[in-house]
């Protein structure tokens, strides 16, 4: 159900933002841009409500994308940038870009760590498995060398007997 909302919301949010983009005039965005400040919310709750821990993951992952396109767009429209030609202005690296060009790399690392372990933790299964099955195999073969040990015991004696001369037999 979350994730529908979601998807909803998102629709909804790329249709404003699209909105905004077209438009050059301040008055009409602003309250374009509180919208999509209140969709941001919304997603933000329908992620942290989803019960699929990966797919929460994905949902968090489109909303981060969601902020930083509207990010973005504001640091764009901002006074400093090129203007009123928003698609030609060129983003200066301001201390949020690098913060979020941070945060992002921060992320790529915790996500190779993550994969990094998953592996390990398999690897780590599939040896013990391994270890198992070698260690059953030990026992087995130690109770047949003690079963080998014990006849070659008896037969050891049996062939001692027999090499004494009849009288000696016992």
């Amino acid at each position: 159900m979350s994730r529908q909302q979601f998807d909803e919301y998102r629709q909804e949010y790329s249709l404003l933002l699209q909105q905004i983009l077209a438009s050059q005039d301040a008055l009409t965005t602003a309250p374009l841009v509180d919208e999509c400040q209140i969709l941001l919310d919304q997603m933000k709750l329908e992620a942290r409500c989803c019960p699929d821990r990966s797919i929460q993951t994905e949902l968090w992952e489109r909303h981060a994308l969601c902020v930083t396109q509207l990010t973005d767009w504001h640091d764009l429209s901002s006074p400093g940038s090129s203007g009123p030609d928003r698609s030609v202005a060129v983003p200066t690296h301001s201390p949020r870009t690098d913060a979020r060009d941070h945060f992002r790399v921060s992320n790529e690392t915790l996500e190779r760590a993550r994969r990094v372990a998953a592996d390990t933790e398999q690897v780590g299964a599939q040896i013990v498995s391994e270890l198992r099955e070698q260690r059953e195999t030990i026992q087995t073969s130690q109770a047949r060398v003690r079963v080998m040990h014990s006849l070659t015991d008896t037969a050891n004696g049996i062939v001692t007997n027999m090499s004494q001369p009849w009288w000696r037999r016992r």
